[in-house]
């Protein structure tokens, strides 16, 4: 999940229009925008970043599922997901990963940020 997500449509699961999402090591994550020269620019303040983190919710037909909380730096509320992830052309590609706000009346859809994209910001 560590990387940035292009979104495939709008809204997000947000329910909020930008580029994208960048979710980081450091377990912090930010709503992405266009910037100059076709560049991602991380979004700051509000509702626009916070803190991210996984949690095992176990097995179930056959597959590891994990939920996905983002914590919202704004207004200290969480949007908690089950992502869901399409496979890539190899054993550990991701093409695709659908984000929901449970109970999913927003749903999603990302792909990888090209590599050498550049993405800027605080």
């Amino acid at each position: 999940m560590t990387r940035a997500w292009l979104l495939c449509g709008s809204p997000s699961f947000f329910g909020t229009e930008e580029a994208g999402l960048e979710l980081r090591a450091d377990g912090r994550w930010s709503k992405l925008e266009w910037g100059p020269n076709g560049s991602l620019v991380r979004a700051a303040g509000g509702d626009d970043e916070g803190t991210w983190e996984t949690l095992d919710i176990g097995e179930s037909n056959g597959h590891r599922n994990f939920q996905l909380s983002f914590h919202l730096g704004g207004s200290g509320s969480t949007i908690f997901s089950i992502p869901v992830f399409g496979d890539g052309s190899g054993a550990s590609a991701v093409s695709t990963v659908r984000i929901n706000n449970m109970p999913g009346d927003l749903v999603a859809d990302y792909v990888p940020v090209e590599a050498g994209t550049t993405v800027t910001g605080p």
